[in-house]
């Protein structure tokens, strides 16, 4: 397997502040770092943050290879009971897999307010066949599939490459997860970029048209990783107004 090497943004975020809580959940080969924008913005106007890192990724290949869903659900919900266990509501924001993450813990948990960038929330069924197509052909990298931003600058914090076993978990995953999206009546702001090369915005129509309290707001200059791309000021903005009107009002 490819060498990798620590990855820049790996290390959690966690700010303490007043009885709201936010849990930022990162994506698939990425890390908090690409989180840190909203997470300062959230900790600045006085809620108390956590974004942790999930299992396998951040470090090494053979790391991320060996997680899996189940891995990072479980993860997502023990730091969601450690914001709950200090605060009196917490909401939930994800990007790409975060939000995969976010929704499905909406589907089950009482969250005050879900935010989701870009969320990968349905089975790429093409995407999914490739990469059954390569691991019957022995290969278990990928190329990477965190750098799509519109703006220079270099890469987002990300993997070097993408293992693919561990992909199939998410994969393997979403038909559940489609599924229980009517389950998801709380408050949520969906964030969608509106050229995205990895996540196609179907994903977000999946969940309006089934989910009862959902504002969408388009993002026009950015990709993928919108929360570091060109709208990352904007997200914030969007995100604090959002948090104010639905849980602080």
């Amino acid at each position: 397997m490819a060498a990798d090497t620590p990855v820049a943004g790996a290390t959690p975020y966690h700010a303490d502040g007043g009885p709201v809580g936010v849990l930022l959940l990162h994506g698939f080969s990425s890390v908090p770092g690409s989180l840190y924008g909203p997470a300062r913005a959230l900790a600045d106007a006085g809620y108390s943050v956590s974004a942790p890192l999930l299992p396998g990724h951040g470090s090494t290949l053979e790391a991320l290879q060996a997680s899996s869903w189940r891995e990072w659900r479980t993860c997502v919900e023990t730091h969601f009971e450690a914001l709950r266990a200090t605060c009196r509501s917490v909401a939930v924001l994800g990007h790409s897999m975060g939000g995969a993450l976010g929704a499905s813990l909406a589907a089950s948990t009482e969250v005050a307010a879900l935010v989701l960038i870009n969320p990968q929330l349905i089975r790429p069924t093409e995407a999914a066949d490739l990469v059954e197509a390569a691991i019957a052909r022995g290969e278990v990298l990928g190329p990477p599939i965190g750098g799509d931003i519109k703006k220079g600058g270099g890469r987002p914090p990300t993997m070097s490459h993408t293992p693919l076993l561990a992909l199939r978990t998410l994969f393997d995953a979403l038909p559940d997860l489609t599924a229980a999206l009517p389950l998801v009546t709380t408050p949520t702001l969906l964030l969608s970029s509106r050229i995205d090369h990895v996540v196609a915005p179907l994903n977000g129509d999946a969940l309006i048209d089934v989910a009862p309290h959902v504002q969408r707001v388009w993002l026009e200059e950015s990709y993928h990783v919108a929360t570091v791309d060109h709208d990352a000021e904007r997200i914030n903005a969007y995100v604090l107004e959002f948090l104010a009107k639905e849980i602080n009002a």
